[in-house]
């Protein structure tokens, strides 16, 4: 199986830029249900550089660096809390039009 590339892009939220991945196999990315991927502490969306290409072929597969990670804003105010993260994720779906996820996470 060839490796599929992501596509690299970045999405603005009120607080900043954040950077995300996306796989798509070439169809219709609307046609698969989309599937979010987290990274865990220290880590980027590098970390599903692997497994993403496999789950495409069945997702519309969408990993980002979550705030003061990878290439993604670093917190103005330093607020890297649960709610704060989760608002961030919140926002990046809602300007991606992705209204509801299955999600993995690390």
């Amino acid at each position: 199986m060839q490796k599929l590339v992501a596509l690299e892009r970045y999405v603005t939220i009120p607080n900043g830029k954040v950077f995300y991945q996306e796989w798509n196999k070439g169809e219709k990315i609307s046609q698969r249900p989309p599937l979010l991927l987290l990274h865990g502490m220290m880590q980027t969306s590098h970390t599903w550089d692997d497994f993403a290409p496999y789950a495409a072929s069945n997702y519309r597969v969408i990993a980002m660096d979550q705030r003061g990670h990878g290439k993604t804003f670093a917190s103005p105010n330093k607020d890297y809390s649960t709610s704060a993260m989760t608002q961030d994720i919140k926002q990046v779906l809602d300007e991606l039009k992705v209204p509801q996820v299955d999600l993995i996470g690390l």
